[in-house]
C-alpha cells in the first residue's frame, strides 16, 4: 500500500483526530459506569486507551484501503473511493457517531432501547447509504473485529463492561462500530482521498 505525502499527512490526521475523539467519549464511559478501568488509572481511565483508540484506528483505515482495492469489482464502491466535495459529510458523520458513543454510556442502563436504536438506525442509513453492499462488508469487519477485541480485553483483566451479555461487552457494541463505519468513510474520502481520486491509492 503506497500512499502520496499528503495522503498519509490525511490519514495522520484522521487518525489522531478519531482517536482524540474517542477516548473523550470513552471517558464518558467511564463517568456513567458503563465500563471499569482496573488500577492504577488517570481519574479512572487507563493510561493506555488513548494509545490502544491510535492504534486502533490506524488499522482500520489501512483495512479501509485494502477493502477498497480488493473486494470483488461487482461490489459497487466508487462513491467510498471518490474525494469529498466538501467537509459537511465528515462533519456529520462524525457528530452521529458521537451522539451515538454517548447515548451508549448515558443510556446504558437501558439495553433493548440501545440495541433497537443502534441497529434500526443502521439499517436505515445502510438503505439510503450510496455503496450499501460495500458499507455493509465495512460496517460488519469493525462490527466483529471491534467487539471481539474489546471482549478479549475484557477477558484478560484490562476493563470490565458493567452489563456484558455476550464474550464480555454489551450487545449494543457492535452496534457503536456499525455506525463508526460511515464515519471512517467520509473521514477517508475527505482526508485522504483528493476530489480526483477515483479509486483508492493502493497497489
Amino acid at each position: 500500500m503506497l500512499l502520496n505525502t499528503q495522503q498519509t499527512r490525511g490519514a495522520a490526521v484522521l487518525v489522531l483526530m478519531a482517536a482524540t475523539v474517542a477516548t473523550l467519549c470513552d471517558k464518558v464511559h467511564v463517568m456513567t459506569h458503563t465500563l471499569v478501568y482496573p488500577p492504577p488509572t488517570i481519574d479512572g481511565q487507563a493510561w493506555w486507551v488513548f494509545p490502544c483508540f491510535f492504534m486502533a484506528f490506524s488499522i482500520m483505515v489501512v483495512g479501509y484501503l485494502i477493502f477498497a482495492r480488493h473486494l470483488p469489482e461487482k461490489i459497487e464502491r466508487e462513491y467510498s473511493q471518490t474525494g469529498g466535495g466538501d467537509l459537511s459529510g465528515l462533519v456529520e458523520s462524525f457528530l452521529l457517531f458521537v451522539m451515538v458513543y454517548l447515548l451508549s454510556g448515558f443510556a446504558s442502563n437501558h439495553p433493548l432501547f440501545l440495541n433497537a436504536l443502534f441497529y434500526g438506525t443502521f439499517m436505515i442509513r445502510l438503505s439510503v447509504a450510496k455503496d450499501r453492499l460495500f458499507m455493509a462488508v465495512i460496517g460488519l469487519v469493525l462490527a466483529v473485529g471491534g467487539a471481539f477485541a474489546e471482549g478479549v480485553f475484557a477477558m484478560m483483566g484490562l476493563m470490565d463492561y458493567s452489563r456484558p451479555d455476550f464474550f464480555y461487552v454489551p450487545a449494543w457494541l457492535p452496534g457503536l462500530y456499525l455506525h463508526g463505519a460511515f464515519a471512517l468513510r467520509e473521514g477517508v474520502r475527505n482526508l485522504i482521498f483528493c476530489k480526483s481520486d477515483r479509486r483508492a491509492p493502493l497497489r
